[in-house]
């Protein structure tokens, strides 16, 4: 093994890296990859906390983090923790991702 190919173990979350960047899953998420499935995710609304289910819709609705602060007399890290969370429980990427769950489970209409 040369240093470019040595792995180092750089524990992030739980991703190893090797010299060159490449990327090496550890532990129960390189065995669940090589099934083809995802840590268990939280399946319905029900499952998030009421905060998070409120934050949800309005994401969902288009509103913004500060504007959401504001409605819930939050500050807008608060609120980005919120959306966080629940996006890491729903197995989320990206905002656009939230809209399309919501749509999907009937928590907003695409006229909303």
């Amino acid at each position: 093994m040369t240093d470019q190919t040595k792995p180092y173990r750089f524990n992030v979350g739980v991703a190893l890296f090797n010299a060159r960047g490449e990327v090496f899953l550890a532990g129960e998420e390189a065995e669940l990859a090589a099934q083809g499935r995802s840590a268990p995710q939280a399946q319905s609304f029900q499952e998030l906390s009421p905060r998070e289910r409120q934050i949800l819709v309005m994401v969902a609705r288009g509103d913004s983090s500060s504007t959401i602060a504001e409605q819930l007399h939050l500050s807008s890290k608060t609120v980005d923790t919120y959306r966080s969370r629940l996006m890491n429980k729903l197995g989320l990427r990206d905002v656009p991702a939230v809209v399309r769950w919501a749509v999907r489970h009937g928590l907003v209409s695409l006229d909303d």
